[in-house]
């Protein structure tokens, strides 16, 4: 296997943020269930403690988001949001240059 590269960097990150919510999700259902053991106070407690964890999951997903945009743009790679607005702004022309055409 070669060595990672800077173009690897991309689906490194999206692989963290994916690995990281999957055991974010398998430690709020073990506390879940530690806490359903519990009294009535504690699997209140616990409720409220996977909804943080959710909560942080859900951010850090965010800004592993917005890194990887800037990765992708300081590298100077071509992002999904690029070629959208190449494709719209080329059928634009499209539609103006057939309606001058059928004029």
């Amino acid at each position: 296997m070669e060595k990672p590269g800077i173009s690897d960097l991309p689906y490194f990150l999206v692989g963290a943020v994916v690995a990281l919510q999957e055991e974010l999700g398998k430690a709020a259902d073990y506390f879940i269930r530690k806490g359903e053991e519990m009294t009535p106070e504690g699997r209140k407690r616990l409720q409220a403690a996977k909804k943080g964890l959710v909560s942080k999951s859900d951010d850090f997903s965010v800004i592993v988001s917005r890194t990887i945009k800037r990765v992708l743009e300081n590298a100077g790679l071509v992002t999904k949001a690029d070629i959208e607005g190449i494709v719209k702004r080329i059928n634009e022309l499209e539609k103006k240059k057939w309606g001058q055409v059928l004029q």
